[in-house]
């Protein structure tokens, strides 16, 4: 039986404070280590958040293990539908256990969804931890561990804590599987039910990307041989995009790369898996900047000194990895993608501006209004068709050797 037959498709509050900047409210990238002292400035009817400074060179605590720039999509949470108000001893107790637990949350959400609910829990996630990807993984286990209904457990996440808790579902659903049978039902699975409903095809090509680690043991190799089984062009990178965040920014290795390590390399291990260099940089360059103390005229040095497809990746995680410094100063995407020629220019202002456009798309497009000529042509359409374009013009740009 094909595996989608298988499967039924039917963390004390941190001391809450009056303010929950301090605890990376405005992280729009991740952070390798804790936020303190964030804060907003008012623009019009919205606020945007003040950028985070980094102000260590350890690495990340698990607390602020978010993904890299809004990665995936925005909340699913319809405010147009009030939940029942939680508990707040409930939630205190909720954030004690989840605060003692470290990185093994797992059993914090299980011993509170017959509680909360999983919904419950999904808004004390996003209010504490508004993007909440990471911590939002351990989250979808559970939910599908106790429903065993794939389906049920993707309605119920929809695309909340940005696509995070999805992704959960995925490993959990698919992590235990041989890999050869995944790979015959993914196509299949992603165009098909809930998943299909709710999530671009892309997104659960990405999805995909996290479970092929989980099933494969991590062996980033196989996974990314995997990814190559999706049969549309623009797939097999959104899925290496999945091991690549799975590898550099979420999984059981993250922390390993986020640490200053002088026998590793700064492009580590972009330089060594070249296939899907745009995929890789994506997590890879948040890191180098770190390790850069945040100099991105540097960075962009490094990326200037590459040639071919990673020099073409490395220009697209060099922009991801300023998403939160475009978003605070539009402006800056011209100086920031003003480097190198008219592809590496284009590789930058995507990886700056899809996601940015999936948060807030005026803003992107503001900051699109600093470019021109074809720079801003490409930049206009990053704003408007955003995350997980199957047919963009510079998809050729994003394989590697």
């Amino acid at each position: 039986m094909p595996l989608i037959e298988q499967v039924s498709d039917s963390r004390q509050l941190h001391m809450v404070q009056a303010s929950l900047a301090s605890i990376c409210l405005a992280s729009l990238i991740s952070l390798p280590l804790g936020c303190s002292s964030v804060g907003t400035r008012a623009t019009g009817d919205a606020e945007r958040p003040a950028q985070a400074a980094v102000t260590s060179d350890e690495a990340r605590p698990q607390e602020t293990r978010d993904p890299v720039v809004f990665d995936d999509m925005r909340s699913g949470r319809d405010d147009a539908s009030p939940r029942p108000a939680i508990d707040p001893e409930t939630k205190k107790r909720f954030m004690a256990d989840y605060e003692l637990a470290g990185s093994e949350t797992r059993g914090v959400f299980e011993k509170y969804l017959p509680i909360l609910g999983a919904n419950g829990i999904l808004d004390i996630l996003e209010d504490v931890f508004p993007k909440c990807h990471g911590q939002s993984h351990d989250l979808g286990k559970a939910l599908f561990a106790s429903t065993q209904d794939i389906g049920e457990a993707l309605r119920t996440c929809t695309t909340r804590c940005t696509s995070g808790c999805m992704h959960g579902i995925l490993m959990e659903a698919f992590g235990s599987s041989d890999i050869d049978t995944l790979k015959g039902s993914m196509i299949e699975f992603c165009q098909s039910g809930a998943m299909s409903e709710i999530h671009k095809i892309g997104n659960c090509a990405h999805g995909m990307g996290h479970a092929f680690m989980a099933a494969s043991s991590g062996d980033v190799d196989v996974a990314l041989a995997a990814c190559k089984g999706f049969s549309d062009r623009a797939l097999p990178h959104y899925c290496a995009t999945g091991v690549f965040m799975e590898l550099l920014d979420t999984g059981p290795r993250a922390r390993e790369f986020w640490r200053d390590d002088p026998e590793r390399g700064l492009h580590d291990p972009c330089d060594k898996h070249t296939q899907f260099p745009a995929a890789c940089y994506r997590y890879r360059a948040p890191q180098m900047r770190h390790f850069l103390k945040g100099d991105w005229e540097r960075l962009m040095s490094e990326c200037l000194a590459l040639s071919g497809p990673v020099r073409l990746g490395c220009f697209h995680g060099a922009g991801h990895a300023h998403t939160s410094a475009v978003y605070e100063d539009p402006a800056f995407l011209a100086r920031l993608c003003g480097q190198g020629d008219e592809n590496d220019q284009a590789m930058c202002v995507e990886g700056a501006i899809e996601k940015l456009a999936d948060y807030d798309e005026e803003i992107a497009l503001e900051a699109c209004s600093s470019l021109s000529g074809a720079t801003a042509q490409v930049c206009k359409e990053a704003a408007e068709h955003k995350m997980y374009r199957l047919n963009k013009p510079t998809l050729d740009l994003y394989w590697g050797d």
